[in-house]
């Protein structure tokens, strides 16, 4: 039981490290894109 726990505390892990490391790829890729479409909002938006 330990051993299974064991492995499944590692792919676990790695599932989170492998998660966060998309989520960080696609944080950055969309942040400069939302940051692109909310530049040309903000400039579209009359005063």
């Amino acid at each position: 039981m330990f051993v299974a726990l064991r492995a499944s505390f590692t792919s676990l892990f790695y599932n989170l490290a492998t998660w966060q490391l998309l989520m960080l790829i696609i944080s950055t890729t969309a942040g400069t894109e939302l940051s692109q479409v909310h530049t040309t909002e903000v400039l579209w938006v009359p005063c």
